[in-house]
């Protein structure tokens, strides 16, 4: 499955929307979308697109830079989103209780932080990992991270 190369005005592959639309089932797996990019390239967009794709009110989804963090429900599942642009360290990632409770669909702009403590945080779980890398001219290259990486991440 992938990668995809995407232009600003591609939606989000069918494949992968409906891969993850099995989040929302009971006993669905936990999903992590991380999106990566300068300033300006369109993560909260693609964000918003995808919420539409679900079947989600993509207008609820906005820009969490200075809240940081968001929660939704969809189908009676948690859905977060992060924005780490602001956040400092781990440490902070541990206060908002990550791992403490499931979340169908976790949707994380600035991954890189999260990504680095991954491994030193044994409660942060996801069964599939989902990456897109966003350019300048908001065009971007979506894969699915192998599986092997998220069990030497847990």
């Amino acid at each position: 499955m992938g990668p995809w190369s995407l232009k600003p005005e591609d939606p989000w592959p069918l494949e992968m929307v409906e891969e993850l639309k099995k989040c929302f089932s009971p006993g669905g797996p936990e999903i992590l979308l991380t999106l990566s990019g300068p300033l300006g390239a369109g993560k909260t967009t693609r964000i918003k697109q995808l919420a539409q794709s679900l079947g989600m009110d993509s207008n609820a989804f906005s820009s969490p830079t200075f809240l940081k963090l968001m929660e939704h429900r969809h189908f009676g599942f948690r859905v977060l989103h992060m924005d780490l642009y602001r956040v400092e360290d781990s440490a902070e990632l541990m206060r908002w209780g990550l791992g403490e409770e499931s979340a169908a669909l976790t949707l994380v702009e600035w991954p890189d932080l999260l990504l680095n403590a991954w491994s030193e945080n044994p409660h942060w779980h996801w069964d599939q990992h989902w990456r897109l890398q966003l350019t300048n001219d908001h065009s971007g290259v979506l894969s699915k991270v192998s599986k092997s990486f998220i069990q030497s991440k847990v």
